[in-house]
């Protein structure tokens, strides 16, 4: 928001949920600012290539955060494939899964729209397009993608569990029946498997 008598800022970061992203990029290029915002853009081609548009009309930069290039991780992977140690790479299979608490006994580490698929979530939607950018970096360009996803976690706590700030502590037995019923708890995602194929 602008003060009185301060200049405006000249670039718009969007970090919002996933289903918000595009209204709220749509409004920065319509003011002309250049935007910089996490991933995915859209959760549609259609929607992406409209930003796209509007961003090049608008005549901005624009960028997607492609923060996982830089942990140390895959750092370590790059020096070893500049350094021969693989030979001739002919594929890569990745397997990825988040480690999050259920919220009973731990509070979970991130807000619980970020599972629902409904509100714009799911760990395929958020880290596929992280792997990707990766892939392409780390290992060549992807011919080809195959993923499946699994939920192996079927039941957690949102954060609004018993009207307070954190989840309560309960045992996990208590996540059945109709307390997993009622809409203190939160049916998401858990871990999932992706592989992709480079030819």
């Amino acid at each position: 928001m602008r003060r009185s008598g301060t200049p405006t800022t000249p670039f718009f970061f969007d970090a919002a949920s996933t289903r918000l992203r595009p209204v709220l990029l749509k409004k920065a290029l319509a003011a002309k600012k250049h935007v910089y915002c996490e991933k995915p853009v859209a959760t549609s081609l259609a929607q992406a290539l409209d930003l796209y548009r509007a961003a090049k009309k608008a005549g901005v930069r624009h960028g997607v955060v492609q923060d996982k290039l830089w942990l140390p991780g895959l750092l370590k992977i790059k020096a070893l494939r500049d350094a021969g140690f693989f030979g001739k790479i002919l594929s890569v299979r990745g397997e990825f899964g988040y480690w999050v608490f259920e919220g009973d006994e731990q509070p979970a580490q991130r807000p619980s729209w970020n599972y629902r698929k409904k509100d714009g979530g799911g760990i395929i939607l958020d880290m596929l397009c992280h792997w990707r950018y990766v892939l392409d970096n780390l290992f060549g360009e992807v011919k080809s993608v195959s993923c499946l996803g699994a939920r192996h976690i079927a039941t957690r706590w949102d954060e609004t569990a018993g009207n307070t700030a954190q989840p309560p502590t309960m045992p996990r037995t208590r996540l059945s029946g109709s307390l997993a019923e009622s809409s203190r708890i939160s049916t998401v995602p858990g871990a999932y498997a992706c592989a992709a194929m480079i030819w």
